[in-house]
């Protein structure tokens, strides 16, 4: 029986761009250049919106280590740009557009953020796992590059917090050869990988994995997980104490040594709050008391990779991409139109290395962000993606020209940058 769990939560917001597409004059400045690509800004109503969804879960935080539990949290770029705003003494004035991604880091401080962030990612039973930051597929695009920007991160973390990150992840649990040995390279310890059932070739998620003695693979429990999830992503959930009871039953079941449940916070995020944080906080207190009073320990992955190392099982990575969604990366590259965006995403990339301007290749990592390519696909399905928290100039475009919109963002930066060759 599982006798640690590990409870992984993941902090992400986008870098939303700027729909309809702005046209970037001919020789733009660079600081024009990303006025007229992102919308960094947040409305007054989106402002009070978010800040009554976070507040409440990072104080029900605060309240699950006083309790005794640990939490391993996962924090990107994106997030702490977004975060950013809400501080008591913003990052720059005006806030828009901000600065290039590693000036934006030299001038962040922790306590600059609101709701308690800097007292928790400061706290002893809270281990930060180091992310992508831009939460992108850059690892597709050039490889040294997500080495660079993952480093580049890993140690601006390292001198907030004075000690070391041992465990890396990216925002969608991406695993394959490349990433494992770029992170290798780190020197990380482990990393957080997708304990898909293809992926695992029929081996357990409660052990830890090996490749090399180091990293480690922690591999989050995706049945459990998603149960949890559905609870907590279920307007009014009926049976919340039994249903929580049930599932802290089956992680004290699971055969193994480790249960990794793995959350992601900004999918529960709703823009018209659907989901109440009250909720999240109640699901998440209720776990924690049942699981301590099973005798279940918390720990944070770096403490169940010391726990476990001499027992981790040999596990060779798949050649393809897994991901936290079943069938690996295809869900984000699968349609005619996501294809479509990540050949622009490339095209964009490249004429930004052309320029060796380091701005210029900023907005393009920025342009390779994941929810770009998930927002492509909600729009060609007709669908609204919540969590992406559209500006009101966006929210009148109909589908087709939404993916049109999104299409000419990219157009516009590839225009635009032959001017910096």
């Amino acid at each position: 029986m599982s006798s640690d769990v590990v409870l992984y939560i993941e902090l992400h917001h986008p870098l939303r761009l700027k729909l309809p597409a702005q046209l970037v004059p001919d020789g733009a400045t660079i600081e024009d250049f990303r006025r007229c690509l992102f919308d960094e800004r947040i409305d007054s109503f989106a402002r009070h919106s978010h800040q009554r969804f976070y507040a409440h879960p990072f104080k029900t935080f605060s309240d699950l280590l006083e309790k005794g539990c640990k939490l391993s949290l996962g924090v990107s770029g994106g997030f702490l740009r977004y975060i950013s705003q809400f501080g008591t003494a913003p990052v720059r004035e005006p806030l828009y557009p901000m600065p290039r991604w590693d000036e934006f880091l030299s001038q962040l401080q922790l306590e600059q953020t609101p709701w308690g962030f800097d007292d928790l990612m400061l706290h002893p039973q809270v281990e930060i796992i180091c992310l992508e930051p831009h939460s992108s597929l850059s690892f597709y695009l050039d490889i040294d590059m997500f080495i660079q920007q993952t480093a580049l991160f890993k140690q601006w973390w390292e001198e907030r917090l004075g000690k070391d990150l041992n465990v890396a992840a990216t925002t969608e649990l991406c695993m394959n050869n490349e990433i494992y040995q770029s992170f290798a390279k780190l020197h990380f310890n482990a990393v957080i990988m997708e304990g898909a059932e293809w992926a695992l070739q029929g081996r357990e998620p409660s052990y830890l994995g090996k490749i090399n003695d180091h990293p480690l693979l922690c591999l989050r429990h995706r049945p459990l997980s998603l149960l949890l999830m559905e609870i907590l992503s279920e307007p009014s959930p009926q049976n919340i104490t039994s249903r929580i009871e049930a599932i802290a039953q089956q992680i004290k079941a699971v055969p193994g040594d480790v249960v990794l449940l793995g959350l992601d916070l900004n999918a529960l995020r709703s823009y018209d709050n659907r989901v109440e944080a009250s909720q999240i906080s109640l699901v998440l207190s209720q776990l924690c008391e049942t699981l301590n009073a099973l005798g279940v320990t918390f720990a944070t992955v770096s403490e169940a990779a010391a726990k476990f190392h001499d027992k981790a099982q040999r596990l060779s990575l798949p050649a393809f991409t897994s991901t936290k969604v079943d069938g690996g990366i295809g869900y984000l590259l699968n349609s005619n139109i996501q294809q479509w965006l990540f050949q622009l995403m490339h095209h964009a990339y490249n004429m930004s290395k052309l320029s060796k301007n380091e701005g210029l290749i900023d907005m393009a990592l920025w342009l390779t962000q994941i929810d770009n390519l998930k927002l492509a696909a909600a729009a060609s399905a007709g669908l609204k993606l919540d969590w992406y928290s559209p500006s009101h100039r966006a929210e009148h475009l109909s589908s087709d020209e939404l993916l049109r919109e999104l299409g000419r963002v990219y157009g516009n930066f590839i225009k635009a940058a032959r001017y910096y060759i």
